[in-house]
């Protein structure tokens, strides 16, 4: 990846698809027009625009809250399997 300062237009798009978010979700979630964000996903020679840090530090900061709210509900599976698992030792969900 490049330095945080200049996310290319192909890691951008790469990790907002990576956290499951559209643009206009993208958008939304950072205060900004749907189509900023579509400008900082395209190459800078078919008109892109760069990421501002105030946008990269938005988007930094959303990427991390959304990796801990997965993080969470792995957490809470994995302690509902082991909760629930059989008093014979079966794991939840074996056959």
């Amino acid at each position: 990846m490049s330095p945080a300062s200049d996310l290319t237009p192909q890691e951008i798009r790469t990790l907002r698809e990576a956290a499951g978010l559209s643009r206009p979700q993208l958008a939304k979630a950072l205060g900004y027009a749907p189509a900023t964000v579509k400008a900082w996903e395209l190459p800078r020679a078919k008109g892109g625009k760069r990421m501002t840090r105030q946008g990269r530090d938005a988007f930094v900061a959303l990427l991390n809250r959304i990796a801990d709210d997965r993080a969470r509900e792995r957490q809470t599976i994995a302690d509902l399997k082991n909760r629930f698992s059989t008093p014979f030792g079966i794991p939840f969900g074996s056959p």
